[in-house]
């Protein structure tokens, strides 16, 4: 008789808990433990299942072995955004306070958050008044975009993107097909694209054609760095021109410029200190002229110096000599006293106004190399 009352206990307690009940056999719950599989529909513009937990702990909870531990979906047919639904949506409806989380995703060696999509986008983020999409990462990569043919990662807005590493790069992105990034903004004063990184490199971009195309209403591209804020590297990442904080540039090669036409003349420029050129031609009259040198070229020429200047005559005449040299401009003569009356070339040539002495290219703490982002654990 005891051993049927026992077996009619448990049946009894077994009913229970797929009817949704918790119930105490030898004085221990069996309900926890026992978790029946229940699908639940509804027709409501409420959730057919909802949790609330009135203290600290989670208002629903889902885990799987194996697979997903929770799948949401949504079939609606949306035609417009303002119409948009989504299979998971997650607020922070906190009062007051700026460090909660719509989504979280936690991952120990995979991904966090994964977003995929077919045909759309496969994550989306949308702020008001703050960053849209925030990735942190202590050791590795905080947001990586891969396409195979359109865009890795879009940025649009005041900022189109920015983003901000410690030790490596601070955004990297990888396309076989399309642009790796896209950044756009339609504002006179605001930037599409931010990049700072206090160890690393803040943009780090190798490109089959071209590595960067930038297009500004007012500046293309503005770099900032308290050493460098403009390097250029070859393909095997050794540094051949780059730009200090005083605007002092350094290259290994030589600084040419062609012409736009048929590309027919190439000049080179190569001086021993920074120094700037003019040219023109003017008339000398009954044996003299004066030539004013325009003010903004004045103004560059350091008056520690002075400037040189070089005359070419374009008439007959023994020679023409600089009487005197001012900050202005300069007086010319004829030779001998003469009184000619012809035009005539003249070339000067002026130290800028520029610390007198440089920092030698070799003892610049200049890496010899760019570092590409490690492998291991790239998509």
């Amino acid at each position: 008789m005891k051993t049927h009352a026992s077996f009619l206990t448990v049946a009894i307690a077994f009913v229970l808990v797929v009817t949704g009940y918790e119930v105490a056999v030898n004085g221990r719950a069996i309900g926890a433990s026992l978790v029946p599989f229940v699908t639940t529909a509804c027709s409501s513009t409420g959730p057919c299942i909802g949790g609330a937990n009135s203290s600290s702990g989670a208002g629903v909870s889902a885990s799987s072995a194996n697979g997903r531990g929770l799948y949401a979906m949504t079939k609606h047919v949306s035609t417009t955004a303002a119409m948009a639904t989504y299979g998971v949506l997650g607020q922070d409806a906190s009062g007051s306070g700026s460090f909660n989380s719509g989504v979280e995703g936690l991952s120990v060696r995979g991904t966090g958050v994964n977003g995929v999509s077919t045909s759309g986008l496969g994550v989306n983020g949308v702020s008001t008044n703050n960053i849209a999409v925030n990735g942190t990462s202590t050791n590795y990569t905080a947001i990586n975009g891969t396409s195979t043919h359109g865009a890795g990662v879009i940025g649009s807005g005041s900022y189109g993107m920015e983003a901000f590493g410690s030790a490596g790069g601070g955004i990297y992105t990888s396309t076989s097909g399309g642009n790796a990034i896209t950044a756009t903004t339609y504002g006179t004063s605001v930037w599409a694209l931010v990049a700072q990184s206090s160890n690393g490199s803040g943009v780090q971009v190798t490109g089959g054609s071209r590595g960067i195309d930038s297009t500004g209403g007012y500046i293309g591209v503005v770099g900032r760095s308290p050493q460098f804020p403009f390097a250029a590297a070859d393909s095997n990442g050794n540094i051949v021109f780059y730009v200090d904080t005083s605007g002092n540039l350094y290259t290994k090669g030589t600084v040419s410029s062609a012409s736009a036409i048929r590309n027919a003349v190439t000049s080179y420029a190569r001086t021993t200190a920074p120094a700037i050129e003019d040219t023109g031609t003017a008339h000398l009259a009954y044996g003299v002229a004066t030539v004013h040198l325009s003010p903004s070229f004045a103004r560059e020429i350091d008056p520690r110096y002075g400037y040189q200047v070089f005359l070419t005559p374009g008439g007959d005449t023994r020679g023409l000599y600089v009487v005197g040299k001012y900050a202005r401009g300069f007086t010319v003569r004829e030779v001998q006293g003469g009184r000619g009356s012809f035009n005539f070339d003249y070339h000067v040539y002026a130290h800028t106004q520029a610390p007198e002495v440089r920092q030698p290219v070799q003892s610049l703490p200049l890496p010899t190399r760019v570092q590409a982002p490690p492998e291991q654990g790239r998509p």
